[in-house]
């Protein structure tokens, strides 16, 4: 091989190798340069021809399945939903059919949800950023911010016995949980408890870990719902929220326990 081939032949060859090890990047954006779109997001503003509508509590949250599919879910003002959507890209197709709760509530409700629910049936593009995401289709556009744990409290409305979620009644000794800051501070109906905690919010994941607690002494039933409280906050892998409810649930996804966002 003549000496001007070989070298051209060997830069290639370098080349070649070069970008074969050379890893994809891992990280939140996608090739199209757009942000993961995994977590849960809150309604803030919402458009139809062109014109403001006034917004009742809508969310959406997002899970990626892989593949430019996603499942979706959320509270749509009065009923909650749940459905599927394809991606490529900026580009979205959500599966027709969207599963949904049969509850009735307020005309102004109802109405919201009607042109919400029809943006979902109809929505081609969405944008992602760290903060918002926005989806657009025939003569509507709805844009939400991001929603985490951190900043919410939540009061107890059921728990796991082990064989079935019970409900926990609401009294003066409400049992509570509130996150701030990596701490999840709250009452267990007898003592008051502050716990570290960990989460990721666009897989879901989130651990407690053990911390002080003081050591109060309640009624027998006060403390049987404390231990089962208790137990059940330490197994917990994952969280979902859906409009005010949070539920805990275990690695297998089991349903822990469950909660309704307080003011």
């Amino acid at each position: 091989m003549r000496r001007f081939e070989a070298i051209i032949f060997a830069a290639l060859c370098g080349f070649l190798v070069s970008c074969a090890s050379t890893p994809a990047k891992k990280g939140a954006r996608s090739e199209a340069g757009m942000t993961d779109a995994s977590g849960d997001w809150e309604l803030v503003s919402f458009e139809k021809n062109g014109e403001k509508i006034t917004v009742v509590a809508a969310t959406i949250s997002v899970t990626d399945k892989g593949h430019g599919s996603y499942g979706i879910s959320g509270f749509s003002g009065v009923n909650n939903y749940s459905g599927s959507l394809t991606a490529d890209g900026h580009k979205i197709t959500f599966a027709p059919g969207l599963a949904s709760t049969r509850m009735m509530g307020p005309k102004e409700a109802m109405d919201f949800e009607a042109d919400f629910l029809d943006l979902l049936a109809h929505a081609d593009t969405w944008t992602v950023t760290d903060a918002e995401l926005a989806l657009s289709g025939g003569n509507a556009v709805a844009r939400f911010a991001k929603k985490g744990l951190d900043g919410t409290s939540w009061k107890l409305t059921g728990a796991n016995t082990g064989n079935a979620v019970v409900s926990v009644n609401s009294s003066n000794k409400s049992i509570t949980l509130s996150f701030a800051g990596g701490k999840a501070t709250g009452f267990t109906g007898v003592n008051n408890m502050t716990l570290a905690y960990t989460t990721d919010e666009k897989s879901r994941s989130l651990t407690f870990a053990d911390g002080p607690l003081t050591m109060r002494a309640g009624t027998e039933d006060e403390m049987k719902t404390e231990r089962l409280f208790l137990d059940n906050i330490f197994k917990t892998a994952s969280y979902s929220l859906s409009g005010s409810t949070l539920t805990l649930r275990d690695a297998s996804g089991t349903t822990l326990l469950t909660f309704t966002k307080t003011e």
